[in-house]
């Protein structure tokens, strides 16, 4: 069964609630007070069956006092009902209402001509051009005039059939991915409990659902459900509901709340938008200026941060961020209406681009640049954006947020042009190219400017870029042979520094490996022998080549060298000393390989570390009979 969702807008007076009651025969006035004053001063609700479908009214108040409560009406809704009296012609209210359901995306719905019973017919055409006229400058220019009588009658069954055209019309562009309830009203029934009333936003709602009352995350579940004065089990998006609600009173709802299935929609502070100006406004939205916002059924204060400028023209167009003053919740795609706060007026009004944005500087291009792709709805150039800003890499929860589908759309949509790196992470394979690129360049670089480094420093190769992207490359590069790495150190795996040495660097090479070879287990200090940053080159040589080892004495912050040879004896001498399941202590090996602190301790981690001995508390024995490895690292 199709349904609709109109909201019924107009200058007070105009007989609004007259129309609707003529169409649906229910009274939408409920409170005393409207009733004694003969205006609508809150939203009022009714139906009418149609063979087509379901048409939900909700009767907005007319007066500029209760512009908030039109918003709030208009949320949800998928057409309007504007009601224009013939005696008055458009109000002032009439005009804002018409231009704030433009705003909120509502261009298409019925323009009744109320009162024709009070003018003769002979009157009625000047009437209606007068009125079309002053139409021009709304989204409503082209909208068919219907004249009608609530009082008489005449009329309604044309307004009917234009009313019934609305349920084939297309559907709110902007619908959030969950199930919505921007709330509009709160009450308690006795026997029952909380009650929340408003228009359903995105998906279905059923009984039973778990849900959270935003923005505060209180946690509830839907006890029952009600439309149209009967219950239900579930309840379409568009269509009016009443929500009993379990574990939560109606002092716990704040104005302005919204019933979220599920997390998905956390609340934040920041919303960055796209925001358009009215075009008959002569004052531009200044940088820090504070504002009035309204979405759903939310009214706040908001400080408007411009992007790239100091203010957003007249009749012009921007990009911003709201910051409010508390917590609020929203959604990608949803519509704000922004007011000045003194004198109050309508200047314009905004697109959500993202709901949970981080606070940024005005000056930040990088933002900027990704709004602008998030205001295409071009998910490919949302990747980009977000992978340029963020280093190389973007979060896929933030592409999905931004082009307002499932990460699982985003994924597939995407998977032509991007590359997962891990968990809720993506890079455009150009990047990745490039990166790779880079990387490989910058070792070509360094070891031609430093032929006889085994590797070159990490920090030195890697781009400016992610350190998610960067470690994807290197670990692809790594798999696919490009190049190897060790700790911090990276090479080509075609890089071979020995064969760049001259006979004369071959001589020293060997002169140094035979000082650590013949000093045992007594080895010189690095300093010593290594006099040149040639000599240096040439033992980091021999430590990648794994003719020395480098051991590190933690507790005297200590790096000691030692040829392979020496600590292969030392392993052996151990074996001798303590046959297999003999346990022994440091001082024990110490004296066994006559040897000082200093030096026994490092040789024993290193030995635990390749498996030669094992360490229970305070003693070790030797496990096996295993070689000293020189390829581990130390």
């Amino acid at each position: 069964m199709n349904t609709r969702c109109i909201v019924v807008i107009g200058h007070v007076d105009h007989g609004k609630t007259s129309l609707v009651r003529a169409l649906t025969g229910i009274e939408t006035d409920r409170l005393a007070e409207e009733k004694e004053r003969g205006l609508s001063i809150a939203l009022g609700f009714a139906h009418r069956a149609y063979p087509e479908g379901i048409i939900d009214f909700i009767d907005a108040p007319g007066h500029e006092d209760f512009i908030q409560a039109m918003v709030s009406g208009a949320t949800g809704a998928q057409s309007i009902l504007a009601v224009i009296s013939l005696t008055e012609g458009i109000g002032a209210q009439t005009l804002e209402h018409l231009t704030i359901a433009g705003l909120l995306g509502l261009t298409n719905g019925v323009i009744a001509v109320t009162k024709s019973d009070t003018l003769e017919p002979s009157s009625h055409a000047a009437r209606l051009d007068v009125i079309r006229s002053e139409l021009a400058q709304t989204p409503f220019a082209d909208a068919e005039l219907l004249l009608c009588s609530a009082l008489t009658g005449d009329g309604l069954d044309a307004l009917h059939l234009a009313l019934q055209k609305t349920l084939s019309g297309p559907a709110n562009a902007s619908t959030p991915l969950q199930s919505i309830l921007p709330i509009d009203r709160v009450f308690s029934m006795p026997g029952h409990g909380t009650i929340v009333t408003g228009t359903l936003l995105g998906q279905e709602l059923h009984v039973n659902t778990d849900a959270v009352l935003q923005p505060d995350g209180r946690k509830t579940t839907v006890r029952g459900l009600q439309s149209r004065g009967e219950k239900s089990n579930l309840v379409k998006a568009g269509e009016r509901v009443a929500v009993n609600l379990r574990s939560v009173a109606v002092k716990d709802i704040p104005r302005g709340a919204a019933l979220c299935v599920g997390d998905a929609l956390p609340p934040s502070t920041c919303f960055d938008v796209s925001i358009g100006l009215n075009p008959w406004s002569n004052t531009a939205l200044k940088h820090n200026e504070d504002i009035r916002v309204m979405f759903g059924t939310s009214s706040e204060i908001a400080s408007v941060r411009v992007f790239g400028g100091k203010q957003i023209a007249p009749k012009q167009s921007g990009h911003a961020q709201l910051r409010f003053k508390k917590r609020v919740v929203g959604f990608a795609g949803q519509k704000a209406i922004l007011r000045r706060l003194s004198p109050p007026e309508t200047l314009g009004g905004a697109t959500i681009l993202d709901p949970i944005a981080m606070p940024t500087k005005s000056t930040n291009k990088r933002r900027l640049a990704v709004l602008q792709a998030a205001e295409t709805q071009d998910i490919q150039a949302i990747g980009n954006a977000l992978c340029e800003a963020h280093g190389g890499v973007a979060s896929l929860s933030d592409v999905a947020r931004l082009s307002r589908v499932t990460t699982q759309a985003a994924e597939q949509t995407l998977s032509d042009a991007f590359e997962t790196l891990g968990p809720d992470m993506i890079s455009a394979k150009h990047s990745i190219a490039a990166c790779e690129a880079e990387v490989l360049r910058a070792l070509e670089l360094y070891h031609e400017a430093h032929p006889l480094h085994a590797m070159a420093p990490r920090t030195s190769i890697v781009p400016r870029s992610s350190s998610a992207l960067a470690n994807h490359v290197i670990t692809s590069l790594t798999e696919r042979g490009r190049l190897r790495q060790q700790d911090a150190h990276l090479a080509h795996c075609d890089h071979d520094p020995m064969s760049n040495l001259s006979k004369d660097q071959r001589a020293r090479m060997a002169h140094i490996e035979t000082s650590f070879r013949e000093s045992s287990l007594s080895p010189p200090m690095l300093e010593n022998v290594a006099e040149s940053q040639l000599d240096r080159d040439l033992v980091a040589l021999l430590i990648d080549a794994g003719n020395l080892i480098e051991l590190r004495n933690i507790s005297l912050n200590q790096t000691l060298v030692f040829h392979s040879d020496a600590l292969t004896s030392a392993a052996a001498e151990l074996r001798a000393a303590f046959p297999l399941s003999q346990s022994f202590t440091t001082s024990e090996a110490r004296t066994a390989l006559a040897t000082s602190r200093r030096i026994i301790v490092p040789v024993l981690e290193y030995f635990d570390g390749n498996g030669v001995t094992a360490r229970t508390g305070d003693a070790r024995q030797v496990v096996q009979a295993n070689s000293v490895s020189t390829s581990d690292p130390v």
